[in-house]
């Protein structure tokens, strides 16, 4: 057994420090561990005739003796205090998530398509700028254009890094992605349907332009083939001249330079009377049979009106009036 003794000053000096080091503990919390801390000392140093150590790490060693967390990990009980835990307890999470092989993985695919967000962010921007000088951003013109390069050009550098000189414009930067992120799903559905409407309106000019290039008359997508006129009495007529609004003939084939042209097993000849041009005006249109094996109409055969469902058509309600016909008066001739 040692036969030396601790002086009592430096057993209280020890003692003293232990309880600074649970200073961040309430005090009836150090008064319980530290209850008889001096008896504890002076009969540990009696037994084996050893230093202390530090005075924190005594305090740790009660504090572990005890089942309380080490200093500065105490579990806070205000509000302040339970939020700031719970954000440093997120980050460290968050930072062993992004430590993790495959997440790194993931984020190193996501930095190879920085391009791509570069390019939907000039996308947008085209949207909104079309939008506020009131363009059509669907509109391919020498304005829109410009605006589309200059979007690309702009975001582009952004995204390398330049034209940023100033730390509040990067910062300002980061909230427009931010926001992008958020407005990914309506800014998709909005180009969606740009480009279905450009598709339905290059589709609905591809038909008009390939309508107005056919030849001949059309009703509801059929081309007429004969066209039967009848008067205000519902009589048919024939030799009937059609002309449009600006006086050209109105025809119903094609071609009209061909001497004939057949529809089913009948063929469609013009008018002979027609001067200085055939007369594929001139209603009804004059039919002859055709022949299947030549390719032209039956030799010899004659033209005739064809005939049609309705002979005759209810008349129109009101008539007009004959002109009447004058008459020279006879001269009366001389009494005898």
């Amino acid at each position: 057994m040692p036969t030396t003794s601790l002086p009592t000053a430096a057993v209280q000096s020890f003692a003293d420090a232990v309880r600074a080091a649970l200073g961040d503990l309430p005090s009836e919390e150090v008064e319980d561990l530290t209850d008889g801390l001096e008896a504890d000392l002076t009969e540990r140093f009696d037994d084996t005739g050893t230093d202390f150590g530090e005075p924190f790490v005594y305090a740790d060693e009660l504090r572990a003796a005890a089942g309380l967390p080490p200093r500065g990990k105490r579990p806070h009980t205000s509000a302040a205090g339970i939020l700031g835990t719970a954000v440093t307890d997120a980050a460290s999470a968050f930072r062993g998530l992004y430590e993790h092989p495959a997440t790194k993985r993931i984020v190193d695919f996501l930095v190879a398509l920085r391009p791509v967000w570069w390019l939907f962010r000039a996308v947008v921007g085209y949207f909104f700028v079309t939008l506020i000088f009131r363009l059509s951003p669907g509109e391919l013109n020498p304005m829109t254009f410009l605006i589309a390069v200059g979007a690309v050009i702009v975001s582009v550098q952004f995204g390398r890094g330049k034209w940023m000189p100033r730390q509040w414009m990067r910062r300002a930067l980061l909230v427009v992605n931010v926001l992008l992120v958020f407005i990914v799903p309506v800014a998709l559905i909005g180009i969606a349907s740009l480009v279905e409407s450009g598709y339905s309106n290059a589709y609905a000019s591809g038909q008009s332009d390939a309508q107005s290039s056919q030849q001949g008359l059309y009703s509801n997508g059929a081309q007429v083939t004969n066209i039967f006129a009848y008067d205000s009495a519902g009589q048919p007529l024939s030799n009937v001249q059609l002309l449009d609004q600006h006086g050209n003939p109105l025809y119903t084939t094609e071609d009209p330079s061909q001497s004939s042209w057949y529809t089913g097993n009948f063929a469609y000849v013009p008018n002979k009377q027609m001067i200085g041009r055939p007369g594929w005006n001139v209603y009804p249109l004059l039919q002859v049979p055709y022949d299947v094996n030549t390719g032209l109409p039956v030799k010899g055969a004659t033209a005739v009106i064809p005939h049609h469902k309705y002979p005759v058509v209810w008349p129109l309600a009101t008539q007009p009036t004959p002109t009447p016909t004058l008459t020279a008066t006879p001269t009366p001739s001389p009494a005898p």
